[in-house]
Order: structure tokens, then sequence, then C-alpha cells
């Protein structure tokens, strides 16, 4: 799976993991961000629950503002 969100900022999810355990996904993330004459690249992995990113989806396909909490590395 992969995800990509291109405004403001331009972020990837690119799904490399899933754990039944604790159901959560561990995603490699690139956020680019070039605004007002600066400019900002990141690169890393990080996990999320399974539940929590299923409620940022949802709030995005609303059009709603949608937050990642709970996020761990």
């Amino acid at each position: 799976m992969s995800i990509k969100l291109n405004y403001p900022i331009d972020m990837i999810f690119e799904e490399l993991e899933f754990n039944d355990c604790l159901p959560s996904i561990k995603f490699r993330v690139n956020v680019n961000v070039n605004k007002f004459n600066h400019n900002l690249d990141y690169s890393g992995e990080l996990w999320i629950d399974c539940s929590v990113m299923d409620f940022f989806i949802k709030n995005l396909n609303k059009g709603k503002n949608s937050i990642l909490n709970e996020v761990f590395f």
C-alpha cells in the first residue's frame, strides 16, 4: 500500500511491514516541503496503529482535517 498526499505538503507513506500481534503497519515516510523560500526534506520509518490509520484515512476521504497520533518509532 502506498499513500500520497500532495497538498499543502508532499507526503508519501509506503507500507513496509504488518504486525498481527499489535495490529499496526510499519511505513516509510517521505515528506517534502518547499514554501516561503525554505525547504524541508524528511525520510524515516514509523509504526502506526491500524485503527489510527483507518480513522485518519476516513477523515481525509470526508474532506475533514485529520491528525495522525499515537505513532511510535
